[in-house]
């Protein structure tokens, strides 16, 4: 499993940062920071647990944002997932991956405050690979949150489908289909408000309509 590649979340940013930050408020354009740069917030992240558009299904979504606080401690991505026996099967699948390559630790800050005083952010939507999971580019997550966009990630393959015995994702037309469906229900979710109104974490985010990639 492939949480992190090094160089693929430092080329993301580089061009998300030119399509999406765009200009400033007063109209002056605004140089993009360097892919290697840390922004200036504090990346946060929260999970959400919506309907989806098809009945009797559900979506675990996590959201990256720039957060209020400081600077996170570090926890190992095993708090991802919520139930021990998941956080278990998660921890041992990276412990025996090839050293150096996913990242062990997370560096966002669970539930914290969203900061306030921003405006409308950037929204970019994060589609995970086949039968992976929302947060297996969390680092490029986290990054994109430090410098003010909002990055939401829903598991479409349902719960863990990397691990041995999941049921995980076949590779076909209706599954693309679900995919663009779970995507738009949060893109209209976030556009709207209601997605943010889940958690009191996100209390004052909001998405600018604008600037959605």
């Amino acid at each position: 499993m492939s949480l992190h590649r090094p160089h693929a979340p430092l080329i993301g940013l580089l061009l998300l940062s030119v399509i999406l930050v765009g200009c400033s408020q007063d109209g002056e354009p605004v140089r993009p920071a360097g892919g290697a740069v840390p922004g200036p917030h504090v990346p946060a992240h929260t999970t959400l647990v919506l309907e989806a558009s098809t009945p009797g299904r559900t979506l675990t979504v996590e959201v990256w944002y720039p957060g209020e606080g400081g600077a996170a401690l570090g926890a190992s991505v095993g708090e991802f997932e919520a139930s021990p026996q998941a956080r278990a099967t998660l921890e041992a699948l990276l412990q025996s991956a090839q050293p150096g390559c996913p990242t062990l630790v997370t560096q966002a800050t669970r539930d914290a405050p969203a900061v306030q005083s921003l405006g409308d952010r950037p929204l970019v939507m994060f589609s995970h690979c086949y039968n992976c999971g929302r947060y297996s580019s969390f680092s490029l997550a986290e990054r994109l949150a430090s410098h003010g966009m909002i990055v939401v990630a829903p598991d479409h393959a349902g719960p863990m489908p990397f691990a041995e015995g999941s049921e995980g994702e076949t590779l076909d037309v209706e599954q693309l289909e679900q995919r663009v469906d779970d995507l738009r229900r949060l893109i209209t979710a976030a556009l709207d408000g209601s997605l943010f109104g889940l958690s009191s974490s996100l209390e004052g985010l909001s998405a600018d309509p604008q600037r959605v990639g």
